[in-house]
């Protein structure tokens, strides 16, 4: 697969001033600016998280998940996938951190379908941090105070920094800046089709964390509750489909001794039409789900058949840049 990449190239023009100086006063020097022009092309090359591995031996057989390999085509239908890029949250810091100046842009697309991006900027000689943040969301807000992103709802985003130096002499120069996956994922795979009286499904947590510093790419534990709802349609509920889903987040630091962040509670509904007169269809719940950036956390089992036994859902972790790490949670471990 190919890893996203978008590369930020930072063009250099020395901005010329002038300074007179008459018989009657002393005209202070100007100082020398120098015009930067960050210039990039988003190549659609954002792919979604990999696709399961095979499981390793010695599972139980119950629930049996579908193993496909790394060159196979995984058939599962994933309902939230990667999402376009629409915005860049361009943020420039002196050394010391103190913020200079934040701009939004907006990515345009061009003809042949790629995006573009670009921004203009000047600046005095010195040394600067640059943070930038590619994502879709135009609600996302932006505090001068934390420098915090807070967002209302959450979908695939991508941090990058660097730091760059400008010196007075610069007449042409460039900077990559690379930016990487900046959420976790979390995905329900099931084992089972979708039956005819199931008609939406639901996911209910007890908080995403919605927040990244643009200094530092760093999450905080503030969250918010971003409900899940999806309504089937009828090639939905074809025989051998399996309709997957997605939620992401944010992850914020481990706590201490802890091996990764968690979102602490998932309830997973199958509902019927009428979900006011009548139950879930199926219910499961999950504590502690591990979410680690730049990876997905895949549960796979019994998600829509009323009824059917199944006492385990099986835990797969996958990530873009590095090797699966697959587990094996029983209710005892949080599922229930």
């Amino acid at each position: 697969m190919k890893k996203f990449a978008a590369f930020f190239i930072v063009s250099l023009f020395i901005g010329t001033s002038c300074q007179s100086e008459s018989i009657s006063e002393k005209v202070e020097p100007i100082e020398q600016t120098v015009s930067i022009s960050f210039k990039v092309a988003l190549r659609e090359e954002i792919t979604p998280f990999r696709q399961t591995r095979n499981m390793p031996e010695g599972l139980p057989s119950d629930p049996i998940a579908s193993q496909a390999e790394d060159n196979e085509e995984d058939t599962g239908e994933t309902t939230q996938p990667t999402t376009t890029l629409s915005w860049v949250e361009y943020a420039l810091y002196s050394t010391d951190d103190e913020l200079i100046r934040h701009i939004r842009q907006e990515i345009t697309l061009t003809p042949d379908g790629s995006a573009s991006f670009s921004l203009e900027d000047e600046l005095t000689p010195g040394t600067y941090k640059v943070c930038f943040l590619a994502h879709s969301i135009e609600e996302a807000t932006f505090s001068e105070e934390n420098n915090l992103m807070t967002f209302p709802q959450i979908k695939d985003t991508f941090w990058g920094n660097d730091e760059i130096e400008i010196n007075a002499g610069d007449t042409n120069a460039s900077f990559p800046i690379s930016l990487s996956r900046a959420i976790a994922g979390i995905e329900f795979s099931p084992t089972d089709g979708v039956p005819a009286e199931v008609h939406h499904f639901n996911v209910e947590t007890s908080g995403l964390y919605n927040t990244i510093n643009l200094l530092d790419g760093t999450s905080t534990t503030a969250s918010i509750e971003i409900p899940y709802n999806y309504t089937f349609i009828p090639e939905d509920k074809e025989e051998g489909k399996r309709i997957r889903h997605l939620i992401y987040t944010f992850v914020p630091i481990p706590e201490a001794e802890a091996k990764s962040a968690f979102i602490h509670t998932i309830t997973l509904k199958a509902m019927p039409e009428d979900d006011i007169t009548y139950p879930p269809v199926r219910e499961r719940n999950i504590t502690d789900a591990p979410i680690y950036r730049n990876k997905i956390t895949r549960y796979t089992g019994t998600l829509y058949t009323a009824g059917e036994a199944n006492t385990q859902f099986i835990l797969d972790l996958n990530t873009d840049w590095e090797e699966a790490e697959e587990h094996q949670l029983d209710e005892i471990e949080g599922i229930e």
